[in-house]
């Protein structure tokens, strides 16, 4: 894998971290709240986050990197 594809993974793995470190986030706020509504939709974008982050980290695996 060339150097600069290589990056272009770990900088998108690591900006999708932060976006599921700052979704929980979000999350645990909604939940401590009682706001269940909030939470529930909160839950959707962090499972949506997750399967993002485990896709890419699967294709870097895939290439060899």
């Amino acid at each position: 894998m060339a150097y600069r594809d290589r990056q272009w993974y770990i900088n998108a793995i690591e900006l999708q971290k932060t976006v599921v470190e700052e979704t929980r986030g979000v999350l645990e706020r909604h939940m401590s709240n009682c706001d269940h509504s909030l939470a529930a939709l909160t839950c959707d974008d962090l499972k949506a986050a997750l399967l993002k982050l485990n896709e890419l980290e699967n294709q870097f695996a895939d290439k060899g990197a």
